[in-house]
């Protein structure tokens, strides 16, 4: 990020997903290979620090900075039940296991710890959550490495989770979704928008004021993967956001 600013570029488009607050806290994440183990950053006396994972993680263990800057680790157990090897081992079982599962509901795993409904542990109302505060963070040092010239703009990618299956239209979202008015990367990129030079496309409030149908916007229901009609919308959405900047000439 130190080096962005010796690159030329016409315009920088940042496409937020909602997972990339708690990625900015998190050093591994269960499930995943520990080769994917990296440092985070956080904020000391006003700057951002680098801090180091801990090692020897194995895959199935969460390790993340909590609200303290200390490094949380929660140990994973191995899966040692008949279900977890026949799942594990024949492509029938795991296809019966996932019709089983269905589309929308999520799989919960009883011998990991997972990071990935961070949005909604306990927060206290009104206070921005610490990997918010982080990724502000972050993302402020990002944008100052472009001159004042150059249009910024952050464009959500628009989550299953919240506006899929036209979720943001029927008032019942998916349980690790929020509500159109709920959806905290709305009120937090908003703010970062107002305290820095970016220009926040709020993607989320086109497609709600618009009434847009998105049934059709997602690969499968249980993954947030465009389709080719979701992923089409979101490029013409960019691209009509660029237009609004009359940074580029179309």
């Amino acid at each position: 990020m130190r080096d962005f600013k010796h690159f030329e570029y016409d315009i920088v488009i940042y496409n937020f997903n909602e997972n990339n607050p708690r990625r900015s806290i998190t050093f591994h994440e269960s499930g995943k290979p520990p080769l994917l183990t990296q440092p985070v950053l956080t904020v000391l006396n006003s700057k951002l620090v680098s801090v180091k994972p801990l090692k020897n993680l194995s895959k199935d263990d969460m390790c993340f900075l909590d609200s303290n800057n200390a490094i949380r680790l929660l140990k994973s157990s191995p899966e040692t039940t008949l279900h977890s090897k026949l799942k594990n081992n024949f492509h029938i079982y795991q296809l019966i296991d996932d019709l089983v599962v269905g589309d929308i509901r999520l799989r919960k795993f009883k011998n990991k710890s997972e990071i990935k409904d961070i949005e909604k542990w306990k927060t206290v109302p009104n206070e921005t959550p610490y990997q918010w505060i982080i990724f502000k963070a972050i993302m402020k040092d990002f944008i100052n490495q472009t001159p004042s010239s150059i249009p910024f703009l952050i464009v959500p990618n628009l989550q299953y989770y919240n506006a899929g299956n036209n979720w943001l239209l029927s008032k019942s979202p998916h349980p690790l979704g929020h509500n159109f008015e709920d959806i905290p990367s709305r009120k937090h990129l908003k703010k970062l928008a107002q305290n820095t030079k970016a220009k926040f496309c709020d993607i989320y409030s086109y497609v709600y004021k618009n009434k847009i149908d998105t049934s059709d916007f997602y690969i499968h229901p249980r993954y947030a993967y465009y389709s080719n009609k979701g992923a089409s919308f979101h490029a013409d959405y960019i691209i009509d956001s660029i237009k609004l900047t009359s940074a580029l000439d179309f």
